[in-house]
């Protein structure tokens, strides 16, 4: 997904953003800073590449 250039969805533009990714687990908030997206101009559909989402599983396993 790290060459998207059109939502699968709807064929609209993509876009990158950085922006912080939030979760709770055990009753707590967490914030991971800085997580890649690749956004539908179009839909507004999220998607992450490999890359994100390996940070996101290693900072919940810490």
């Amino acid at each position: 997904m790290s060459n998207m250039e059109k939502c699968p969805l709807c064929s609209g533009q993509i876009r990158i953003e950085y922006k912080n990714f939030s979760y709770n687990a055990d009753g707590k908030a967490h914030t991971i800073p800085n997580i890649k997206y690749y956004v539908c101009s179009n839909c507004n559909e999220r998607f992450l590449d490999e890359e994100s989402s390996r940070k996101i599983d290693q900072f919940k396993e810490e």
